[in-house]
């Protein structure tokens, strides 16, 4: 068996020693898979059940250092890290696509973008529904219009619902504003009153008026803590309008 007990025990001791993504337990079990160097190397499914680990694990990270030492040996700018082409190697190749295209669209990482399952698969269905009827030529295209549509969908919902927000504020501001002024002049009309020997006729005028003003009262009341489906403009109309 070309596997031997010592490299299953330098498994062992990579995965206790480290996080099960660390490079140095990937470049191990890629060297004992991938590597077309090694002569001794086994399938994933075979390494696998000798280190007793899921195949899943063993081919992502395999995989993933495949990828990492093959950008090694470029000296291209904008290199990604293990733990990037860990993410990539656990998803299927439109997936990671998808997750490249709304990533580029929203400004965001790889990672962070794949943390959306149901916005890539959506933005996935999309591309293949434009894909199927003709109005793109390739899924690559396709995939990318999908994520720039729904991203920009995003900025815009995000921008009306800012705008609402700001407007609320405004209006419970200027609410406040209102009745603050309207509780320093019943104060005024209250330190007024003291002492005022008022007529009958005085007093039912001022009596009427308060009524009038108890009535809006409740109205502000209704409308803002109720919800009824009063005619505010008959309402007020009956209470001589904006008397």
């Amino acid at each position: 068996m070309a596997i031997t007990a010592t490299v299953i025990a330098e498994d062992s001791r990579l995965e206790s020693a480290a996080t099960r993504t660390s490079e140095e337990l990937a470049k191990h079990r890629w060297h004992w898979t991938l590597d077309e160097s090694n002569a001794a190397r086994v399938s994933l499914r075979e390494y696998a059940r000798l280190v007793r680990r899921d195949e899943r694990t063993i081919r992502a990270q395999a995989n993933a250092y495949a990828l990492l030492a093959a950008e090694q040996e470029t000296a291209a700018a904008g290199r990604r890290n293990f733990s990037e082409h860990l993410e990539r190697a656990r998803v299927g190749a439109d997936k990671e696509a998808a997750i490249d295209a709304i990533a580029k669209a929203g400004g965001t990482s790889f990672k962070t973008a794949r943390m959306k399952p149901d916005v890539v698969r959506d933005v996935i269905d999309t591309a293949r529904e434009r894909v199927d009827r003709g109005a793109e030529s390739s899924m690559e295209d396709a995939l990318r219009r999908a994520a720039e549509d729904r991203a920009r969908t995003e900025r815009t919902n995000e921008r009306l619902k800012q705008e609402r927000s700001e407007r609320h504020t405004l209006r419970y501001t200027e609410i406040e504003g209102h009745v603050a002024a309207a509780m320093q002049r019943l104060r005024k009309a209250l330190d007024t009153a003291e002492g005022v020997e008022f007529s009958d006729e005085e007093r039912e005028l001022i009596a009427d008026s308060l009524g009038k003003l108890r009535a809006v009262l409740n109205l502000i009341d209704v409308r803002i803590v109720g919800e009824t489906n009063i005619n505010w403009d008959a309402e007020l109309a009956k209470l001589g309008g904006n008397s």
